[in-house]
Order: C-alpha cells, then structure tokens, then sequence
C-alpha cells in the first residue's frame, strides 16, 4: 500500500495560533559580493588586487621615458634611410686601432693630439650624427678636408640629409657613397632630446684618450 504525501498545512492569517506547526521558509543564506571574494581571495595569496586597478581615467600614475641606444660608430646601412642635423655634428681627433682584427675607434683630446703631431695614426674626421626610419642613432666618421671621391660623396649624402631622408650605399667601381633620396616619405625623425656633446660621450664610453699616459698611446711609442 502506498504513502501518500502529506502536504503541509498552509498558514491561516485569520488564527495565527494554529500556524505554530507551520514550517518557515527557509531564509536564503547571507551572501558575499562576488568582488569582495575575490579580493579577499587575492589577498590570501599574497596580491592586492585593488591596487592593480587604474583610476577612471585609465591612465593612473604612469610616466615612462624612452632611453635612446647606444650610437654607433658606422655609417648607417646601405638599405635603411636616414636624417641629419647641422648642429649635431663637428670635428674630432680619432685615433683607430687594429690587433688581431679587433678594430676599436677612441676619441682623442686636442691637447693629446696637439703633442703628438707626427703620430699619423691619429686624424681629424667630421663626426655627424645620423638617425634612421627606425630610430637608430650613427656617428658617421668621415675624413676631414678630405678632397677624394669619397669623402666628397659622404659629405654631399650628410649635407642632402639634412633636409631629406637619404640612403647611402658604396660603390668601390666609381670609388664614391651613391646617394638615393625618398620622395614619398614625409614623416620627420624622431630625435632624441640630447647635444652633440651628449651623444659623443655615449658613443665613446671607455674609449677617449686625454693623457698621454694613456695604454693606447704607449702602445704606440712601445712603452707597454
């Protein structure tokens, strides 16, 4: 024989007594907010994650500045265009070395060159500063009062980038810098905000003569 359910009795407002046998509903259990757990969950692991989130104008407190890279001693490749500046370029004493075909470039004060006008190792070159498309930064070193073909094509692809964005490439047959200008590129450089003086100092870190005790010049005399 079957169990019928037995139905609980519905509660009578009109005699409240007879309702003491009647079940509450069962109250829905206290609940937390979802972003409250999960801070709170964050907080266990070790993270506030309250702190990750920026203000309402999306940009918080956050300043970065780019650091331009190390200028290098080259002319710039042959397939990328560059930019120059009149004011950031000059003429320096170089003095080039070669040992074991490890060749290094170091800037020589005019005080140390001065002592040593027989040392033909150290020259003056026209240093310009160059900058490519990609930010890029060279320190073209091309002779100074040079007449050769060279030096006069080096010095025309430097002076023509000052207004124009130029590609230099050599060509040993003719023995001169070919030059190709971009017409159709209208954007301007995007130079970094540091002198001349700023961008030798960082393309010569380490390798400035300004005494003649320095090793390299007793290298030459055959002190060392």
């Amino acid at each position: 024989m079957s169990k019928r359910a037995i139905a609980s009795p519905e509660p009578d407002d009109n005699n409240p007594e007879l309702n003491a046998n009647v079940p509450d509903e069962a109250s829905p259990s206290p609940t937390t907010p979802v972003d409250e757990v999960a801070t709170h969950s964050a907080k266990q692991g070790g993270y506030d994650w309250e702190s990750m989130i920026l203000p309402d104008d999306g940009a918080g407190d956050i300043r970065t500045t780019e650091v331009p890279g190390v200028p290098r001693l080259s002319r710039p490749p042959n397939t990328q265009f560059f930019r120059t500046r009149k004011e950031l370029s000059g003429v320096i004493y170089t003095l080039d070395t070669d040992y074991d075909g490890e060749r290094t470039v170091y800037l020589v004060a005019p005080n140390v060159a001065a002592q040593l006008p027989d040392e033909s190792a150290i020259k003056p070159k026209r240093a310009v500063t160059c900058i490519t498309r990609e930010g890029g930064l060279h320190v073209w070193l091309i002779s100074s009062g040079g007449t050769d073909t060279w030096t006069q094509s080096a010095n025309k692809a430097t002076d023509l980038a000052q207004s124009k964005w130029v590609r230099a490439t050599s060509s040993r047959s003719l023995g001169e810098y070919r030059c190709v200008t971009a017409e159709a590129i209208q954007e301007e450089p995007k130079w970094p905000e540091e002198t001349f003086l700023q961008t030798l100092s960082r393309a010569f870190d380490g390798r400035v003569i300004d005494t003649l005790n320095h090793s390299i010049i007793k290298q030459l005399k055959g002190l060392e």
